[in-house]
């Protein structure tokens, strides 16, 4: 009887390790997604060599957010657009450019 209990004891422990594990693992990969980002769609007129998504994204040097996606203008070749992810309350404007510095 006692060997038994031992063993339901180990294995309701190594269960609730696992679980604890697994729930670190999924708020650690998450972290970095956070939900308070706002999505801008930017508009390259030209080749945008060494971008790539998840590549970060600079204010003034500063760490603000990363590249979503990119893809061609469907309706200009010629054109790339890079949907970007930035820290809410970043003081972006109109009269912001965005620029590539490889």
């Amino acid at each position: 009887m006692e060997t038994r209990a031992n063993t339901t004891l180990i294995g309701a422990f190594t269960l609730a390790v696992l679980t604890v594990f697994g729930l670190f693992l999924w708020w650690f990969l998450r972290a970095g997604e956070s939900s308070n980002r706002e999505v801008y769609r930017i508009v390259f007129n030209g080749p945008v060599g060494g971008l790539r998504t998840g590549a970060n994204v600079f204010y003034n040097g500063i760490r603000k957010g990363e590249v979503r996606s990119l893809d061609i203008d469907p309706a200009d070749p010629r054109k790339v657009v890079a949907v970007v992810a930035v820290q809410q309350g970043t003081p972006i404007s109109s009269a912001t450019r965005a620029s590539l510095n490889v």
